[in-house]
Formats: structure tokens, sequence, C-alpha cells
């Protein structure tokens, strides 16, 4: 005898699901505090070419020599700074507690990085190398390469390490777009000396390493090398001349180094020269805020888009369908750079 079977009340679901969610959304923001520290000392770097030129008195080619010189130093302290985190072991876990160390630290070179004394040029100079040297290779690259490990250690989620990822770069933007609006047209109506930058840029570095610290307390790292070693799961350690020719042989590891390290080297250009076009293209320093005010609307429009296009069209398209709106942008504000009103819509 065969067994009907009644097809209409069948209901097939080919729905991908997504693992359990392993951080609740507060701490995912309070992780993203984090960036939004890091993007506030990022933001008052931008402006440091700007403060060492037209407040403190140095040539612009030494201030490009003085960047030029750090950041390549600071290339080999990330590596280093690779090693070192993966060799951590810590009751806070192996990534986490370098944003607790780094806390203070944070604050008082960025106090110092705009503390320039009133000496001799050379003595200039030699502060502001000494200062940036120590602000990206102890400071800096010690905060930022722990702090983005941190999204491994936290979740195996892919979908929650993309939510972790849009939540961070809102905050990144807010903190940069903040800096972007508030800190030039603020220290203008100060009377723009070399003490107002001082003490405007102490305020904003007090900021960032708040932020730096409520990430600290908002992270639990779960997959850390001494829990994997614990569940039988730790790898035998890799030596750095075998990983490197590894990381080299990896194709798309090498198509993200070049994309990330020009997206890096535009948005340096973007943030360093902003003052600069402000105030001798338009003839006014502080329409930079006005630019930044202006940024934070399409920004903010993104991000909230940006997680739903993720889930529809995926990651690569998203980021592709943002790179051409950019270029659109860029092409069309270099119809008339002396217009205020074009720099302003398409910037």
């Amino acid at each position: 005898m065969g067994v009907a079977v009644n097809e209409q009340h069948i209901k097939v679901d080919n729905t991908p699901t997504q693992p359990p969610r392993e951080i609740p959304t507060k701490k995912l923001i309070g992780d993203s505090m984090g960036q939004f520290g890091l993007n506030i000392s990022s933001g008052l770097l931008g402006l440091i070419t700007y403060y060492y030129t037209d407040v403190v008195g140095v040539s612009a080619a030494v201030v490009g020599t003085v960047m030029l010189l750090t950041k390549v130093l600071d290339a080999f302290a990330d590596i280093g700074m690779g090693v070192l985190v993966d060799r951590t072991k810590t009751k806070y876990g192996q990534a986490r507690p370098w944003l607790l160390w780094m806390t203070i630290p944070m604050f008082i070179s960025l106090f110092l990085m705009f503390s320039v004394p009133d000496i001799s040029s050379t003595g200039k100079i030699i502060y502001a190398i000494i200062t940036n040297l120590v602000f990206y290779i102890l400071v800096f690259t010690p905060t930022s390469i722990p702090y983005n490990s941190l999204m491994a250690l936290t979740t195996r989620n892919s979908y929650e390490r993309s939510l972790m990822g849009i939540i961070r770069s809102s905050s990144g933007y807010l903190a940069g777009m903040v800096v972007a609006v508030a800190f030039v047209p603020i220290v203008t109506a100060m009377g723009n000396s070399r003490s107002d930058w001082t003490l405007l840029a102490s305020i904003f570095a007090g900021v960032a390493a708040i932020g730096i610290f409520i990430s600290f307390l908002s992270n639990r790292e779960k997959y850390n090398n001494v829990q994997l070693d614990e569940l039988g799961m730790f790898q035998d350690k890799t030596p750095i001349r075998e990983g490197l020719k590894l990381l080299f042989a990896n194709k798309y590891w090498v198509y993200m180094f070049f994309v990330m390290a020009l997206a890096s080297i535009l948005f340096a250009l973007g943030v360093a020269a902003g003052s600069y076009y402000a105030k001798y293209i338009w003839g006014n320093v502080s329409l930079i805020g006005i630019m930044g005010a202006i940024g934070l609307i399409p920004v903010i429009i993104g991000f909230a888009l940006s997680g739903p296009f993720i889930k529809r069209y995926g990651k690569r398209n998203t980021a592709l369908g943002g790179i051409l709106i950019g270029l659109l942008g860029a092409a069309v504000r270099l119809v008339a750079p002396e217009s205020i009103t074009l720099g302003l819509i398409c910037s």
C-alpha cells in the first residue's frame, strides 16, 4: 500500500544560515570605539603637516622627508609587531592587552607631537623626527595591529565579522569627520597660536585614548593561541621568512596588499591636503570644516546601506560600486577646481 504525500505542505528552505551571534551589538559598538580612537589619532596626523609648516614654521620639503622616513621604518615595525602579538600570552589574551598598555602612551605621544618647542630650525626637525618615530613605532603600531587582530580572535561568525567591520568603519569615519569638521575652525577661533594647537590636540588625544580603553573593556578573546592550544587546534609556529614566502605566493593577498597600500596613500593625501587646499585654492582654511560636515551625510547613508548591499550583492560588488561613485565625483570636481560649491558636492 502506497503512502500519499501532499507536496503542497512540503517547504524546502535553501536559505543559507549563519551560526549564532557570539557578540551582542552593544559589545560591537564598544569594540568600534577602538577604531574611533585610532581615527582620531590618524586625523590629527593628517593635520600634523599643516601644523609643522604653517604654525611651527618647518619647510614642507623637510616635513615630507620626515613623514616618509617614519613610515618606511614603521613598515618594518608592523611585521615585528605581528610576531610579538602572536607570542603574547596574558590573562587578557594575546592582542587585547596591548590596547590597555597603549592607552596612556597614545595620549602622551600625541600631546608631544603637537608640542614642538620654540627652538632652532634644526632642533624642531630633530624633535619632529623623534616624536614621529615614537608615535608610529612604539604607540600606533602596537595599538592598530593588535586591534585589527581582535576581529579573528573574538568571533568565527563571518556575518558577524562583516557587521563588526561595518560598525568599526562607521565609528572610524565619524572620528575622521569630527577632526575634519571641528579642529581647524575651533583652533582658528581660539587664536591659531602654537599653544592653542597644543591644547586642542591634547583634548582630542584624550578622546582617542579613552576610545582605545573602551575597546579593551568591550572585547573578549575566544580563539587566541592559548584557547586553541587547549582544544588541540594550535598549529606549529611558522618562521618569519617562510611565512613571508607563503604570503607573497598567495596572489590574492598580494592584490589586497597593493590595493590597501594605494588606498592608504590616497587617504593620507586627502587628509593632509585638505587644509592646504581650503587655504590656498579656496582662500579660507575654515572651509575644511564645512567640507567635513557635508561629507558626513553620504558617509552615514553609505554605511547604513552597506550592510544590506553586502548581503545582496556581496563585498566585492559593493566595494566596486563605491569606487565607481568616488571616481565619478573626483572626475567632475576637476572641471572647476576653484569652485567651492562643486568641490563640496563632489568630495
